[in-house]
Formats: structure tokens, C-alpha cells, sequence
């Protein structure tokens, strides 16, 4: 078993009094995932969830495996997009390359742009449509759940979007991290 970082964000959860290390993956599918995906994460182990791309700091929501096994595209079952479903367009942190082995997705060492407060608040408008209503009942207060978005959005490039970016491109974790 490799030990690998692995992206985690401070969260104040419901009822505590301090924060808790919550890794980023499973954060994501709580704030976004549709039922049956949920469900069927959390099956799963109590671990990081395994991402399609082999890159424990990728959170982009489209790489989160369903099953430990087989790896597929799972945006279309994990977020319920409906008739909003976003249009991908190219994430310029990233490259797709094939290299006879299938495709693989690299990360190309851009330096790190953190998002200006207007971009953040941009992308919280952009996000908030496809919460899930499970995230907003878990934190109840709406600030809450904004505070958790707000330190997604800041822990990613400016350049990169974890829910409504290319499913191709991975997106980099550039927060917190612990071995997982």
C-alpha cells in the first residue's frame, strides 16, 4: 500500500467546536454528487477516494472513481448537471497526451495563480446551482457551505475549476494536504 498526499481542507462541521481535516474528494461528492453516486461512494472504505487519473492531488469531480476497480467517466453519475449541464472548455494548466497505453492525463508545472476575492465570489454564482440539497442541509447556515466553497476555490489555480472544468484536465491541489 503506497502512502500518497492527498488533498484535505479544514471544516467546521455541524455541532463542532473545531475544525476537522476532511479529505477534498469526499467533500466534493457530499456538496455535489447525486444520490446514487453517493450511495455507492460511500461504500467505499473510510480512505481518499481513488481518482481515475492516478493523481491522489487531482479534485476534479469528473476523476473520482465509483467503483475501486473500474474507472470510467463519472461526471454524468456523480453530478446532476440536468439541463445545465456546463460546456468544457481547454484548461490551460493541462496537457492530454496518448502514449500508446491509452490516455493519460499529465500536469503541466504552471506556477500556482491564487483567484482574486471577485473570482471566487464569480465561481461561488457558478457553483451554487448544482449543490446538492444534502450540503445544505448538512451545514444548515448558507455561509457555511459558501465558507467550504470558498476554501475549494482558493486551494485551486484561478485557471482550473474541480466541478464545471474539461473533464480531461486533471486540477491541481494546491492547499493543505496529509498523507492518506
Amino acid at each position: 500500500h503506497v502512502v500518497r498526499q492527498q488533498a484535505v481542507l479544514e471544516v467546521l462541521k455541524p455541532g463542532a467546536t473545531e475544525e476537522t481535516i476532511t479529505y477534498l474528494g469526499r467533500l466534493l461528492v457530499l456538496l455535489f454528487a447525486g444520490d446514487q453516486a453517493m450511495e455507492q461512494l460511500m461504500l467505499l472504505p473510510k480512505e481518499p477516494f481513488r481518482m481515475c487519473c492516478g493523481n491522489a492531488l487531482c479534485v476534479h469531480i469528473s476523476h473520482i472513481a465509483l467503483d475501486l476497480h473500474v474507472c470510467e467517466d463519472s461526471l454524468g453519475t456523480l453530478v446532476d448537471f440536468g439541463t445545465n449541464r456546463p460546456t468544457f472548455g481547454v484548461n490551460p494548466l493541462h496537457d492530454l497526451r496518448d502514449h500508446g497505453r491509452g490516455t493519460k492525463r499529465r500536469y503541466c508545472s504552471s506556477k500556482f495563480e491564487v483567484r482574486a476575492e471577485g473570482e471566487v465570489e464569480e465561481s461561488l454564482r457558478r457553483w451554487e446551482p448544482y449543490l446538492h440539497p444534502r450540503a445544505r442541509e448538512y451545514f444548515a447556515d448558507p455561509e457555511s457551505v459558501r465558507g467550504v466553497l470558498r476554501g475549494i476555490l482558493r486551494g485551486v489555480d484561478r485557471r482550473a475549476d474541480p466541478l464545471l472544468g474539461s473533464e480531461d484536465a486533471c486540477v491541481m491541489w494546491h492547499g493543505e494536504t496529509c498523507e492518506g
